[in-house]
């Protein structure tokens, strides 16, 4: 008896134990999201601008992203502007660099730098012609037999004086290259043009017997050439064909870098020359940062690849033996679009070229980056997409810290279709999830369009970043922010017409503050946890291309079912239990969906090794292998894996998707009734979802949740509040009902972690009597912006309406003062300000009330209220559009650089500005590097609209 009741003493101890952990945990979550951690703070991208940098400028660049609430930044050194005296990598350059990580240490933020000048990828003025990228070329020559050939052989056309020999073959001359040598040519690279692929797509051409190239026929001449070209060869009876093979640079360079800094890309297939690079480049990165470096200074960044393909290496051809298993001499002519064997057998080589190419860009580039990265302590931020001939998804696997972009967008499309871009993030929270780590970056709400930059601004590109975020985004990185070198002109300097200007120069970013909190408190919760998908799409093998999410997605995954993506490094890793798939990164999924087209035998024999553990997988069956390796027997083996998964049933693909899932008894996480973006996330026991509602209007839906008899909270992340659910329900098949309320472009967390054994009604909502603040407003503007410091408005207007011209094109922030008297009584008093363009910032009775960013600006003034005389001050922010309309009426007092387009024409830096003096008399008052708007374009409605009023709940 004794026994039994120390048992259940310790039983209940340690339940106590654990309720008191699950309190505290749960406690933290809470302190957290009012009040998050600095790496849930957004960054943003940093530019220096082609020398133009002083050390007053970033000190006073840093203390505002300080000020703001940003975490850290990421620097990049790129041409696009006037050059400036600080040349890239001079002495002068590396004691501001110095400067930079002292004062980023000093404020606590982060600091991750571009590996290069520009921004793709990984090259400079150092990178010699053996580390450069290289690509296949070669130079042909007809002969007839029987002779002795005694000659030089042409060498093929080399970039940058460097050429080396691969190979030389001979061949008998199919007679279709005599009769039809320009449609023939099926498959040839062009590594200028070629995009992704090493060739061109075969399908549309089936060659006849006569223009193919036996095998057997191929000799090798290699050893008959000396190293001057000079082929000594006794020709055999018939016409044949003798071709040079070789490699050269492709001739590409970083971009886009200033002068100083451009120069040859390094090769992507090498470690060496990725080591080189890093010697020349990273490690001087590292000398400046000193006792900073793998602490302030602790990430590097390769941007998304933009410098095309290459298609060899120095040991390309031992590598491809070790990986593939034959020799590729034999296999070379196909490379210049001929057909060797078959067309079968041809096309199934260049499948097997591409991927060694692939492999050995992901590990020798993106690979070993990161690990030199992790020895110097640092990590590695990838963009793990662009125009290079590798795999995305394998890619992806390399980076700490991976990254997507998107741009800004009036508004989402309204069916969610992906854009270019759009898909980097799927693919980098993917990536994320599969692989264990913990940040999805982006580089974030850039544009290219004229009349662009200045017309952003918190409200409006609120939604644009909440969508991504339910797409797995977890860190926002502002683009850009570029470096602001002078202290007297506004807006100063801009990357041309790239990014969104928010820097410490534009109108608002003083204001943005609130927003910035906004996004810290998402994206804390957004980085806890791990997410909750119940689908798995495998990445296909059978395309290094870029393709459409239409083809990644297919079948596309039913409304309420959340998914990533997976590689086939992920596939070997995963097993089952209970049903589930799991990686070894903690995440399972319900479904894994197969990709359309061919796969290997290796890719299948895991596939059924989890459908024999009791995996659900979906999709079409492969037809075959899509490679050379081991073939036939390859075939073989897909066919007998074929017959045993999909004709016996064990794998499904001609059911309707979402049926099949209803099937197995796996209902939607979530469903709903509106236009609604989400994601779902699990934090200890905690179920947490994020929701976005697109449109900017005021909606309810009613949301249904795979959970039932579980509290919903929400957690406000634009205010910090948390409360119950007004009102929820419990429906028979397990789920739970629950009306959401959101604002125009609202969004939320729901969050379910304690019991609720009853359902909620709502309650009879508040009503309000309206109270109209009335009459004339002193406005009163800043000084020396041409307009009166002081003015009276009989009644709210639009300041593009008023007849003085240097209000009419106002642009900064300017407060709106008026008593008012209160006689009312209620428990809750709201202020209203009805329509403001574009932030307000309020203060009552002295006590300063916050920042108003977004529709509805209203805010609960009940404490601050008194009966009586009441004095009211709104500080109204609006854009620089306006402003720059306005001076474009004034002669220009600078010279333009110009380009042959005029979008690319940029101000030369007047000597007054580069001598720190002030600028000579004008009527202009801005300042631009690029020429933004024109005098006749439509000003921005600005100012408070209003109608403001009070409103009071009795």
């Amino acid at each position: 008896m004794y026994y039994k009741k120390a048992i259940i003493k310790i039983g209940i101890l340690f339940l106590m134990f654990i309720g008191s952990v699950t309190f505290a945990v749960q406690q933290g979550l809470e302190r957290n999201f009012v009040n998050p951690p600095d790496s849930a703070k957004p960054q943003t991208w940093w530019h220096w601008m082609n020398g133009n940098v002083s050390a007053e400028g970033i000190t006073a660049d840093l203390e505002a992203m300080k000020r703001v609430g940003l975490g850290g930044f990421t620097a990049f050194h790129i041409s696009r502007s006037d050059p400036g005296k600080v040349k890239y990598m001079s002495p002068e350059w590396h004691a501001m660099m110095k400067h930079t990580f002292s004062e980023a240490n000093r404020l606590g933020l982060d600091v991750c730098m571009h590996n290069c000048a520009g921004w793709s990828s990984s090259g400079g003025p150092w990178i010699t012609p053996e580390y450069a990228m290289q690509k296949v070329v070669w130079t042909e020559k007809k002969v007839d037999g029987v002779q002795q050939f005694n000659a030089k052989l042409k060498q093929p056309k080399s970039n940058k004086d460097y050429y080396r020999d691969i190979s030389v073959l001979a061949f008998p001359t199919p007679k279709g290259e005599y009769n039809d040598s320009n449609g023939f040519r099926i498959c040839g690279w062009d590594a200028k043009a070629g995009f992704k692929n090493a060739v061109k797509d075969a399908n549309d051409f089936q060659a006849d017997q006569s223009d193919i190239i036996p095998g057997n026929k191929i000799i090798v001449l290699t050893s008959k050439m000396d190293s001057s070209g000079q082929l000594s060869w006794a020709v055999p009876q018939g016409k044949w064909t003798i071709i040079r093979f070789g490699y050269t640079p492709t001739g590409v360079t970083n971009k886009p870098a200033p002068p100083e800094g451009q120069g040859l890309e390094c090769d992507k297939l090498s470690k060496a020359a990725a080591e080189f690079h890093w010697k020349n480049s990273v490690q001087k990165f590292i000398n400046d940062a000193g006792p900073n470096a793998g602490k302030t200074f602790n990430n590097v960044l390769i941007d998304s690849y933009e410098v095309r393909c290459q298609n060899w290496t120095h040991k390309f051809a031992s590598e491809f033996k070790k990986r593939m298993g034959y020799d590729i001499t034999a296999w070379l002519p196909v490379l210049t679009g001929r057909v060797v064997e078959s067309q079968e057998t041809s096309e199934r080589f260049l499948w097997d070229f591409r991927k060694v190419i692939a492999d050995l860009f992901t590990e020798n580039y993106f690979g070993y980056f990161a690990e030199m990265c992790h020895k110097n302590g640092l990590l590695m931020s990838l963009e793990p997409y662009g125009d290079g001939n590798f795999n995305e998804f394998d890619a992806a696997s390399k980076g700490d810290i991976l990254m997507g972009e998107f741009w800004t967008k009036d508004q989402i499309d309204p069916n969610n279709s992906f854009t270019k871009y759009d898909y980097s993030i799927k693919l980098a929270s993917s990536a994320v999830h599969t692989y264990g780590r913990k940040y999805v970056g982006a580089e974030s709400f850039t544009s290219g369009q004229m009349n662009a930059a200045f017309v952003q601004y918190p409200s409006k590109l609120k939604a644009r970043g909440d969508y991504f975020y339910c797409q797995g985004l977890n860190r926002i990185i502002f683009h850009t922010y570029v470096h602001q070198p002078w202290m007297n002109v506004l807006p100063g300097m801009t990357m041309t017409r790239y990014g969104m200007q928010f820097n410490r120069n534009n109108t608002w970013f003083e204001k943005s503050s609130e927003w910035v909190k906004y996004m810290t408190r998402c994206q804390y919760l957004l980085q806890e946890g791990q997410f909750v998908a119940d689908l798995c799409y495998l990445s296909s093998e059978d395309s290094l291309s870029r393709p459409q999410m239409t083809q990644l997605l297919s079948p596309p995954p039913p409304f309420g079912y959340d998914y990533d993506f997976c590689t086939v490094e992920n596939l070997m890793q995963m097993n089952v239990k209970d049903g589930r798939i799991y990686l070894p990164s903690g995440m399972s999924y319900s479904v894994l969906v197969l990709p359309q087209g061919n796969m290997r035998p290796a890719v299948l024999r895991q596939i059924a090794k989890l459908v024999k553990s009791g995996a659900i997988v979906y999709g079409g069956k492969p037809e075959k292998s899509p490679g050379l390796q081991k073939y036939p027997a390859c075939d073989v083996a897909i066919k007998e894996l074929t017959d045993e998964l999909w004709d016996s049933g064990k794998i499904i693909s001609d059911r309707p998707f979402d049926k099949f899932l209803l099937s197995k008894n796996i209902p939607p996480d979530f469903a709903f009734v509106a236009d609604v973006e989400y994601i779902h996330r699990k934090i200890n026991d905690a179920d947490v979802y994020f929701f976005s509602i697109q449109r900017q209007e005021q909606q309810t839906i009613q949301a249904v949740f795979r959970i039932s008899h579980t509290l919903p909270e929400i957690w406000y992340p634009d205010t910090g509040k948390i409360e119950e659910a007004p009102s929820y329900s419990f429906t028979n098949d397990g789920r739970m009902t629950i009306p959401l309320s959101f604002d125009p472009a609202g969004s939320m967390f729901v969050v379910f972690r304690k019991a609720a054994d009853s359902e909620k009604k709502a309650s009879e909502p508040e009503k309000f009597e309206t109270i109209n603040i009335d009459g004339a407003w002193t406005l009163h503007f800043p000084q020396g912006l041409g307009v009166p410091e002081q003015i009276e408005f009989a009644e709210l207007a639009d300041w593009t309406q008023n007849a003085n011209y240097d209000i009419k094109h106002f642009s900064g922030t300017a407060t709106y003062v008026k008593d008012f008297d209160y006689s009312a009584a209620g428990k809750h008093i709201f202020l209203d300000l009805g329509t403001v363009n574009v932030i307000a910032e309020v203060k009552l009775n002295g006590k300063n009330l916050g920042i108003l960013w977004k529709p509805p600006f209203k805010l609960e003034i009940t404490d601050v209220v008194k009966t009586g005389s009441n004095h009211l001050e709104i500080e109204i922010t609006n854009l620089w559009a306006n402003r720059l309309i306005g001076d474009e009426k004034y002669p220009d007092d600078c010279v333009w650089r110009k380009f042959k387009k005029e979008s690319d024409n940029f101000i030369v830096i007047p000597q007054w500005l580069k001598d720190g003096k002030e600028r000579p008399a004008t009527e202009r008052k801005t300042f631009a590097t690029w020429r933004w708007y024109k005098a006749n374009d439509p000003l921005l409605p600005s100012g408070l609209i209003g109608p403001v009023r009070l409103m009071v709940n009795k």
